[in-house]
């Protein structure tokens, strides 16, 4: 098998996951917090597509995301928080209230179907490659931030294919496991909770 293929099939399960998931999340449950000092479920589940748009457009080809497109222009006010690293609560919070639900969904729906459209017009040999991130970022200062930079340190100078598999499906992989964790949570609280 191609590895090209493989990272398909696993974009493909990632965006099928993603959808059994936050797909029955009530407006209600998406501006809770599972627990105390945790971050609202809107929050987490809109960081997921901001991720891979954030790694296989921006990291790695070096092209403006998905989030850049004019259908996206009513969440201007999110671009400054980039993916959500280092960014306060109280911002945090304010991404469950601009990003509603449906409108998550059909921007992961947008990020998946220019993945896998740039994933099928590569090689497997392109997936050795190291781009040049520092270039790719530098016209984003929401990418230039202490906190972003710290936190995505150990990922410059990768090739693309660990950046595809450590950020865009290990990474999204954990954070899919948090949310069904975050519903069951959610549900199973009393009213008024």
């Amino acid at each position: 098998m191609k590895i090209t293929a493989f990272l398909e099939q696993q974009f493909t399960n990632i965006h099928a996951l993603f959808a059994n998931i936050a797909g029955d999340i009530t407006e209600e449950e998406w501006r809770q917090r599972p627990g105390p000092g945790q971050n609202r479920i809107g929050f987490t589940v809109w960081h997921i597509p901001r991720t891979q748009d954030n790694f296989v457009h921006g990291w790695v080809q070096g092209l403006p995301e998905v989030l850049n497109q004019p259908e996206w222009s009513h969440w201007a006010p999110l671009r400054p928080l980039g993916i959500g690293v280092g960014i306060t609560g109280a911002e945090a919070d304010g991404v469950a209230v601009i990003a509603t639900r449906e409108d998550v969904l059909a921007y992961e729906e947008a990020v998946f179907h220019a993945l896998i459209q740039w994933l099928r017009s590569v090689g497997d040999d392109d997936l050795d490659a190291i781009p040049d991130v520092a270039r790719h970022l530098a016209p984003f200062p929401q990418y230039q931030t202490p906190l972003y930079l710290e936190e995505t340190d150990g990922l410059r100078g990768q090739p693309v294919w660990n950046l595809l598999m450590r950020p865009c499906i290990g990474h999204i992989h954990r954070h899919l496991g948090e949310l069904e964790l975050a519903k069951s949570l959610v549900r199973s609280r009393s009213p008024g909770e």
